[in-house]
Protein backbone atom coordinates (compact mmCIF):
# COMPACT_ATOMS: atom_id res chain seq x y z
CA UNK A 1 0.00 0.00 0.00
CA UNK A 2 1.18 3.54 -0.63
CA UNK A 3 2.27 5.72 2.32
CA UNK A 4 -0.82 7.94 1.97
CA UNK A 5 -3.16 6.91 4.79
CA UNK A 6 -6.72 7.57 5.93
CA UNK A 7 -5.29 10.03 8.47
CA UNK A 8 -3.95 12.13 5.58
CA UNK A 9 -7.37 11.93 3.95
CA UNK A 10 -9.05 13.17 7.13
CA UNK A 11 -6.65 16.10 7.44
CA UNK A 12 -7.38 17.12 3.85
CA UNK A 13 -11.14 16.79 4.32
CA UNK A 14 -11.26 18.42 7.77
CA UNK A 15 -8.38 20.91 8.07
CA UNK A 16 -9.51 22.10 11.52
CA UNK A 17 -7.18 21.73 14.52
CA UNK A 18 -7.77 18.52 16.43
CA UNK A 19 -9.39 16.70 13.51
CA UNK A 20 -7.45 13.46 14.16
CA UNK A 21 -8.49 13.44 17.83
CA UNK A 22 -12.13 13.87 16.80
CA UNK A 23 -11.77 11.26 14.06
CA UNK A 24 -10.39 8.71 16.53
CA UNK A 25 -13.24 9.43 18.95
CA UNK A 26 -15.83 8.95 16.23
CA UNK A 27 -14.37 5.63 15.09
CA UNK A 28 -14.22 4.29 18.64
CA UNK A 29 -17.68 5.57 19.58
CA UNK A 30 -19.56 3.93 16.69
CA UNK A 31 -17.85 0.63 17.57
CA UNK A 32 -19.16 0.84 21.17
CA UNK A 33 -15.72 1.79 22.48
CA UNK A 34 -16.52 5.33 23.53
CA UNK A 35 -15.21 4.60 27.04
CA UNK A 36 -11.68 4.72 25.55
CA UNK A 37 -12.12 8.39 24.58
CA UNK A 38 -11.18 11.27 26.88
CA UNK A 39 -14.30 13.34 26.22
CA UNK A 40 -13.33 15.87 28.89
CA UNK A 41 -10.61 17.10 26.52
CA UNK A 42 -13.19 18.13 23.90
CA UNK A 43 -13.60 21.86 23.23
CA UNK A 44 -16.75 23.44 21.75
CA UNK A 45 -15.09 23.39 18.32
CA UNK A 46 -14.27 19.68 18.75
CA UNK A 47 -17.92 18.88 19.47
CA UNK A 48 -18.96 20.90 16.43
CA UNK A 49 -16.45 19.04 14.26
CA UNK A 50 -17.66 15.69 15.63
CA UNK A 51 -21.19 16.49 14.46
CA UNK A 52 -19.94 17.64 11.06
CA UNK A 53 -17.78 14.55 10.63
CA UNK A 54 -20.51 12.13 11.71
CA UNK A 55 -22.95 13.68 9.23
CA UNK A 56 -20.45 13.91 6.36
CA UNK A 57 -19.29 10.31 6.83
CA UNK A 58 -22.78 8.85 7.11
CA UNK A 59 -22.48 7.58 10.70
CA UNK A 60 -24.59 10.10 12.66
CA UNK A 61 -27.25 7.46 13.34
CA UNK A 62 -24.62 5.02 14.58
CA UNK A 63 -23.15 7.61 16.93
CA UNK A 64 -26.59 8.50 18.27
CA UNK A 65 -27.41 4.84 18.97
CA UNK A 66 -24.05 4.23 20.69
CA UNK A 67 -24.67 7.19 22.98
CA UNK A 68 -28.28 6.17 23.56
CA UNK A 69 -27.13 2.74 24.76
CA UNK A 70 -25.19 4.23 27.65
CA UNK A 71 -21.94 5.59 26.22
CA UNK A 72 -23.00 9.20 25.88
CA UNK A 73 -20.38 11.59 27.30
CA UNK A 74 -21.80 13.72 30.12
CA UNK A 75 -20.32 16.82 28.48
CA UNK A 76 -21.88 16.21 25.05
CA UNK A 77 -23.82 19.33 23.95
CA UNK A 78 -27.59 18.97 23.91
CA UNK A 79 -27.70 20.57 20.45
CA UNK A 80 -25.36 17.89 19.05
CA UNK A 81 -27.40 15.09 20.63
CA UNK A 82 -30.52 16.55 19.02
CA UNK A 83 -28.82 16.72 15.62
CA UNK A 84 -27.73 13.09 15.84
CA UNK A 85 -31.21 12.02 16.93
CA UNK A 86 -32.75 13.90 14.02
CA UNK A 87 -30.41 12.09 11.60
CA UNK A 88 -31.43 8.74 13.10
CA UNK A 89 -35.11 9.63 12.71
CA UNK A 90 -34.60 10.76 9.09
CA UNK A 91 -32.86 7.47 8.31
CA UNK A 92 -35.79 5.54 9.78
CA UNK A 93 -38.33 7.56 7.82
CA UNK A 94 -36.41 7.28 4.55
CA UNK A 95 -36.09 3.52 4.94
CA UNK A 96 -39.82 3.21 5.61
CA UNK A 97 -40.57 5.14 2.41
CA UNK A 98 -38.20 2.96 0.37
CA UNK A 99 -39.50 -0.25 1.96
CA UNK A 100 -43.10 0.67 1.20
CA UNK A 101 -42.13 1.52 -2.37
CA UNK A 102 -40.21 -1.70 -2.90
CA UNK A 103 -42.59 -4.13 -1.23
CA UNK A 104 -45.89 -2.38 -1.85
CA UNK A 105 -45.52 -1.07 -5.41
CA UNK A 106 -42.44 -2.41 -7.23
CA UNK A 107 -42.53 -6.02 -6.00
CA UNK A 108 -46.18 -6.74 -6.95
CA UNK A 109 -45.60 -5.26 -10.42
CA UNK A 110 -42.51 -7.43 -10.94
CA UNK A 111 -44.27 -10.55 -9.63
CA UNK A 112 -47.24 -10.02 -11.95
CA UNK A 113 -44.88 -9.88 -14.93
CA UNK A 114 -42.75 -12.85 -13.83
CA UNK A 115 -39.61 -10.76 -13.25
CA UNK A 116 -37.20 -10.53 -10.34
CA UNK A 117 -34.79 -7.86 -9.12
CA UNK A 118 -31.79 -8.04 -6.77
CA UNK A 119 -31.76 -5.33 -4.09
CA UNK A 120 -28.30 -4.01 -3.21
CA UNK A 121 -26.54 -1.89 -0.58
CA UNK A 122 -28.57 0.15 1.92
CA UNK A 123 -32.02 -0.96 0.80
CA UNK A 124 -30.98 -4.58 1.43
CA UNK A 125 -28.73 -4.08 4.48
CA UNK A 126 -30.50 -1.45 6.58
CA UNK A 127 -32.86 -3.91 8.27
CA UNK A 128 -30.91 -7.14 7.83
CA UNK A 129 -27.26 -6.42 8.62
CA UNK A 130 -27.98 -3.41 10.83
CA UNK A 131 -29.95 -3.71 14.06
CA UNK A 132 -32.20 -0.81 13.08
CA UNK A 133 -32.76 1.02 9.77
CA UNK A 134 -32.05 4.34 11.48
CA UNK A 135 -28.39 3.37 11.72
CA UNK A 136 -27.88 3.17 7.95
CA UNK A 137 -28.64 6.27 5.80
CA UNK A 138 -29.96 5.85 2.25
CA UNK A 139 -30.21 8.21 -0.69
CA UNK A 140 -31.64 5.96 -3.39
CA UNK A 141 -32.41 2.34 -4.18
CA UNK A 142 -29.81 0.22 -5.99
CA UNK A 143 -30.98 -2.91 -7.80
CA UNK A 144 -29.44 -5.40 -10.20
CA UNK A 145 -31.09 -7.23 -13.09
CA UNK A 146 -29.71 -9.36 -15.90
CA UNK A 147 -29.01 -7.24 -18.96
CA UNK A 148 -31.33 -9.30 -21.14
CA UNK A 149 -34.19 -8.61 -18.69
CA UNK A 150 -33.54 -4.88 -18.56
CA UNK A 151 -36.10 -3.83 -21.24
CA UNK A 152 -38.87 -5.80 -19.53
CA UNK A 153 -38.05 -4.39 -16.09
CA UNK A 154 -37.88 -0.84 -17.46
CA UNK A 155 -41.31 -1.31 -19.05
CA UNK A 156 -42.69 -2.45 -15.68
CA UNK A 157 -41.20 0.55 -13.92
CA UNK A 158 -42.58 2.88 -16.60
CA UNK A 159 -46.08 1.51 -15.97
CA UNK A 160 -45.89 2.34 -12.26
CA UNK A 161 -44.69 5.90 -12.87
CA UNK A 162 -40.90 5.72 -13.23
CA UNK A 163 -39.11 7.48 -16.07
CA UNK A 164 -35.49 7.23 -17.14
CA UNK A 165 -33.34 10.22 -16.20
CA UNK A 166 -31.11 10.79 -19.22
CA UNK A 167 -29.12 13.59 -17.60
CA UNK A 168 -30.36 16.26 -19.94
CA UNK A 169 -29.50 14.41 -23.15
CA UNK A 170 -30.95 16.20 -26.18
CA UNK A 171 -30.51 13.37 -28.67
CA UNK A 172 -33.32 10.75 -28.35
CA UNK A 173 -33.04 7.01 -28.57
CA UNK A 174 -29.91 6.49 -26.47
CA UNK A 175 -29.63 2.90 -25.30
CA UNK A 176 -28.57 1.68 -21.86
CA UNK A 177 -25.77 3.92 -20.82
CA UNK A 178 -22.69 3.04 -18.78
CA UNK A 179 -23.49 0.36 -16.21
CA UNK A 180 -26.90 1.41 -14.89
CA UNK A 181 -30.04 3.37 -15.62
CA UNK A 182 -31.29 6.07 -13.30
CA UNK A 183 -35.04 5.70 -12.92
CA UNK A 184 -37.07 8.39 -11.15
CA UNK A 185 -40.62 8.64 -9.91
CA UNK A 186 -41.64 12.13 -8.96
CA UNK A 187 -43.67 12.44 -5.79
CA UNK A 188 -44.21 13.40 -3.21
CA UNK A 189 -42.52 11.32 -2.07
CA UNK A 190 -40.00 11.13 -4.91
CA UNK A 191 -37.91 8.03 -5.51
CA UNK A 192 -34.72 7.35 -7.42
CA UNK A 193 -33.82 3.81 -8.41
CA UNK A 194 -30.43 2.95 -9.92
CA UNK A 195 -31.09 -0.08 -12.10
CA UNK A 196 -27.79 -1.87 -12.68
CA UNK A 197 -27.07 -4.40 -15.38
CA UNK A 198 -23.45 -4.66 -14.25
CA UNK A 199 -21.96 -3.44 -11.01
CA UNK A 200 -19.28 -0.93 -12.01
CA UNK A 201 -18.00 0.66 -15.20
CA UNK A 202 -14.60 -0.98 -14.90
CA UNK A 203 -14.07 -2.52 -18.33
CA UNK A 204 -10.92 -0.59 -18.94
CA UNK A 205 -9.22 -1.19 -15.60
CA UNK A 206 -7.86 -4.75 -15.92
CA UNK A 207 -10.83 -6.33 -14.15
CA UNK A 208 -12.88 -9.27 -15.32
CA UNK A 209 -16.11 -8.46 -13.53
CA UNK A 210 -18.50 -11.39 -13.88
CA UNK A 211 -22.00 -10.03 -13.35
CA UNK A 212 -23.37 -13.52 -13.97
CA UNK A 213 -21.66 -14.75 -10.81
CA UNK A 214 -23.44 -12.10 -8.73
CA UNK A 215 -26.77 -12.93 -10.39
CA UNK A 216 -26.36 -16.51 -9.19
CA UNK A 217 -25.36 -15.63 -5.60
CA UNK A 218 -28.78 -14.64 -4.32
CA UNK A 219 -31.34 -15.41 -1.65
CA UNK A 220 -34.96 -14.38 -1.17
CA UNK A 221 -35.69 -10.96 0.26
CA UNK A 222 -39.45 -11.08 -0.26
CA UNK A 223 -41.58 -12.21 -3.21
CA UNK A 224 -39.93 -11.23 -6.49
CA UNK A 225 -37.23 -9.27 -4.66
CA UNK A 226 -33.88 -10.98 -4.07
CA UNK A 227 -30.68 -9.94 -2.37
CA UNK A 228 -27.09 -11.17 -2.44
CA UNK A 229 -25.57 -13.84 -0.24
CA UNK A 230 -23.16 -12.56 2.46
CA UNK A 231 -20.09 -13.40 0.37
CA UNK A 232 -21.49 -11.71 -2.73
CA UNK A 233 -22.55 -8.71 -0.63
CA UNK A 234 -18.97 -8.42 0.60
CA UNK A 235 -17.49 -8.60 -2.89
CA UNK A 236 -20.00 -6.04 -4.18
CA UNK A 237 -19.33 -3.62 -1.30
CA UNK A 238 -15.58 -3.96 -1.88
CA UNK A 239 -16.00 -3.37 -5.60
CA UNK A 240 -18.21 -0.34 -5.05
CA UNK A 241 -15.83 1.15 -2.49
CA UNK A 242 -12.41 0.52 -3.98
CA UNK A 243 -13.13 0.60 -7.72
CA UNK A 244 -16.21 2.80 -8.12
CA UNK A 245 -15.66 5.49 -5.48
CA UNK A 246 -12.01 4.96 -4.59
CA UNK A 247 -10.75 5.43 -1.05
CA UNK A 248 -10.23 9.16 -1.60
CA UNK A 249 -13.95 9.68 -2.27
CA UNK A 250 -15.17 7.26 0.39
CA UNK A 251 -16.87 7.79 3.74
CA UNK A 252 -16.51 5.94 7.03
CA UNK A 253 -19.87 4.33 6.26
CA UNK A 254 -18.43 2.50 3.23
CA UNK A 255 -15.85 0.83 5.44
CA UNK A 256 -18.25 0.30 8.33
CA UNK A 257 -20.64 -1.65 6.06
CA UNK A 258 -17.82 -4.11 5.34
CA UNK A 259 -16.63 -4.18 8.97
CA UNK A 260 -20.12 -4.95 10.26
CA UNK A 261 -20.70 -7.58 7.59
CA UNK A 262 -17.55 -9.41 8.65
CA UNK A 263 -18.46 -9.11 12.33
CA UNK A 264 -22.01 -10.40 11.93
CA UNK A 265 -22.04 -12.51 8.78
CA UNK A 266 -18.41 -13.57 8.43
CA UNK A 267 -19.13 -17.09 9.66
CA UNK A 268 -21.70 -17.55 6.86
CA UNK A 269 -19.17 -16.86 4.10
CA UNK A 270 -17.49 -19.71 2.23
CA UNK A 271 -14.09 -18.03 2.19
CA UNK A 272 -12.34 -20.47 -0.14
CA UNK A 273 -15.08 -20.03 -2.75
CA UNK A 274 -15.04 -16.25 -2.31
CA UNK A 275 -11.27 -16.14 -2.78
CA UNK A 276 -11.58 -18.22 -5.95
CA UNK A 277 -14.29 -15.91 -7.32
CA UNK A 278 -12.30 -12.79 -6.42
CA UNK A 279 -9.19 -14.17 -8.14
CA UNK A 280 -11.12 -15.12 -11.27
CA UNK A 281 -12.37 -11.51 -11.54
CA UNK A 282 -8.98 -10.05 -10.55
CA UNK A 283 -10.58 -8.48 -7.48
CA UNK A 284 -8.57 -10.23 -4.76
CA UNK A 285 -6.24 -7.25 -4.28
CA UNK A 286 -9.29 -4.97 -4.01
CA UNK A 287 -10.65 -7.21 -1.24
CA UNK A 288 -7.30 -7.17 0.55
CA UNK A 289 -7.06 -3.36 0.30
CA UNK A 290 -10.62 -2.83 1.54
CA UNK A 291 -10.16 -5.16 4.49
CA UNK A 292 -6.88 -3.45 5.35
CA UNK A 293 -8.78 -0.16 5.33
CA UNK A 294 -11.37 -1.63 7.72
CA UNK A 295 -8.67 -2.94 10.02
CA UNK A 296 -6.96 0.46 10.10
CA UNK A 297 -10.22 2.22 10.98
CA UNK A 298 -12.04 -0.30 13.19
CA UNK A 299 -9.48 -3.03 14.01
CA UNK A 300 -11.51 -5.44 11.90
CA UNK A 301 -10.33 -9.06 12.13
CA UNK A 302 -8.82 -10.08 8.80
CA UNK A 303 -9.83 -13.45 7.31
CA UNK A 304 -6.65 -15.59 7.14
CA UNK A 305 -6.67 -15.93 3.34
CA UNK A 306 -6.63 -12.14 2.95
CA UNK A 307 -3.97 -11.31 5.55
CA UNK A 308 -1.27 -11.08 2.88
CA UNK A 309 -1.55 -9.10 -0.36
CA UNK A 310 -1.79 -11.07 -3.61
CA UNK A 311 1.19 -10.61 -5.89
CA UNK A 312 2.06 -11.14 -9.52
CA UNK A 313 1.86 -9.36 -12.82
CA UNK A 314 -1.94 -9.52 -13.05
CA UNK A 315 -2.29 -7.75 -9.70
CA UNK A 316 -0.03 -4.79 -10.42
CA UNK A 317 -2.43 -2.75 -12.63
CA UNK A 318 -5.22 -3.20 -10.07
CA UNK A 319 -2.91 -2.20 -7.23
CA UNK A 320 -1.82 0.93 -9.08
CA UNK A 321 -5.41 1.82 -9.95
CA UNK A 322 -6.51 1.53 -6.32
CA UNK A 323 -3.53 3.52 -5.01
CA UNK A 324 -4.09 6.36 -7.47
CA UNK A 325 -7.59 6.74 -6.01
CA UNK A 326 -6.53 6.85 -2.37
CA UNK A 327 -6.31 10.64 -2.50
CA UNK A 328 -9.32 12.88 -3.15
CA UNK A 329 -9.27 14.20 -6.70
CA UNK A 330 -10.89 17.63 -7.04
CA UNK A 331 -12.19 17.71 -10.60
CA UNK A 332 -14.14 20.34 -12.47
CA UNK A 333 -17.34 19.35 -14.28
CA UNK A 334 -15.44 19.33 -17.58
CA UNK A 335 -12.65 17.12 -16.20
CA UNK A 336 -15.18 14.61 -14.91
CA UNK A 337 -16.71 14.35 -18.37
CA UNK A 338 -13.31 13.96 -20.01
CA UNK A 339 -12.48 11.22 -17.54
CA UNK A 340 -15.69 9.41 -18.49
CA UNK A 341 -14.79 9.75 -22.18
CA UNK A 342 -11.47 7.95 -21.77
CA UNK A 343 -11.29 4.37 -23.09
CA UNK A 344 -14.96 4.29 -24.09
CA UNK A 345 -16.15 3.08 -27.50
CA UNK A 346 -16.47 5.86 -30.06
CA UNK A 347 -20.27 5.76 -30.10
CA UNK A 348 -20.40 6.17 -26.34
CA UNK A 349 -17.90 9.04 -26.54
CA UNK A 350 -20.23 10.82 -28.96
CA UNK A 351 -23.17 10.28 -26.59
CA UNK A 352 -21.18 11.67 -23.66
CA UNK A 353 -20.01 14.70 -25.62
CA UNK A 354 -23.60 15.47 -26.65
CA UNK A 355 -24.78 15.09 -23.07
CA UNK A 356 -22.24 17.67 -21.99
CA UNK A 357 -22.68 20.17 -24.83
CA UNK A 358 -26.42 20.04 -25.52
CA UNK A 359 -28.52 19.35 -22.42
CA UNK A 360 -32.27 19.82 -22.68
CA UNK A 361 -33.73 23.28 -21.99
CA UNK A 362 -35.33 22.24 -18.68
CA UNK A 363 -31.97 21.00 -17.42
CA UNK A 364 -30.31 24.26 -18.46
CA UNK A 365 -32.93 26.38 -16.71
CA UNK A 366 -32.42 24.44 -13.47
CA UNK A 367 -28.63 24.34 -13.79
CA UNK A 368 -28.16 28.06 -14.33
CA UNK A 369 -31.14 29.33 -12.35
CA UNK A 370 -32.90 30.98 -15.30
CA UNK A 371 -36.24 32.54 -14.41
CA UNK A 372 -37.22 33.82 -17.86
CA UNK A 373 -37.90 31.04 -20.37
CA UNK A 374 -36.53 33.05 -23.30
CA UNK A 375 -33.07 33.16 -21.66
CA UNK A 376 -32.34 29.45 -22.01
CA UNK A 377 -30.70 29.64 -25.50
CA UNK A 378 -28.15 32.10 -24.09
CA UNK A 379 -27.13 29.57 -21.43
CA UNK A 380 -25.58 27.26 -24.02
CA UNK A 381 -22.74 29.65 -25.02
CA UNK A 382 -22.23 30.28 -21.31
CA UNK A 383 -21.90 26.54 -20.68
CA UNK A 384 -19.48 26.15 -23.56
CA UNK A 385 -17.37 29.10 -22.38
CA UNK A 386 -17.15 27.64 -18.86
CA UNK A 387 -16.17 24.26 -20.28
CA UNK A 388 -13.48 25.73 -22.51
CA UNK A 389 -12.16 27.76 -19.58
CA UNK A 390 -11.95 24.67 -17.38
CA UNK A 391 -10.27 22.74 -20.18
CA UNK A 392 -7.63 25.45 -20.69
CA UNK A 393 -7.03 25.58 -16.94
CA UNK A 394 -6.54 21.81 -16.84
CA UNK A 395 -4.10 21.92 -19.76
CA UNK A 396 -2.22 24.74 -18.05
CA UNK A 397 -1.79 22.71 -14.88
CA UNK A 398 -0.52 19.72 -16.84
CA UNK A 399 1.89 21.91 -18.81
CA UNK A 400 3.37 23.32 -15.59
CA UNK A 401 4.08 19.82 -14.33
Amino acid sequence: MSPYSHFDLVQERYPQPGCLKVYRALRLAICARGAEVDWSDFSPSDWELLGEMAARDGVAGLLYQAWKQGQRPPTAPILLIGQLGAAFTRNQAKFSEFQNELTGIIEPALRAAGQTMIVLKGAALANTLYAQPGLRPMVDMDCLVAKENLPAVVTILNKIGYTQDKDGLLVPGVAYFEYHLVMKRYGPPAFMLELHHTLIAAREESFNLDTGWFLEQTKALGGSLLTLTPGAHLLHLVTHLMLHHGEGESDLLHFYDIHLLLERWGARIEWAELLQAARSMNLDYAVYAALQGCAARFETRMPPMFEQPPTGQRVQPVKEFIETRQKPIPLTHTERYLKRLANRPFGMQVELALRFAFPQPEFMRRRYGLTALWLWPLSYPLRWAIGIGQLLSMLGRKFKR
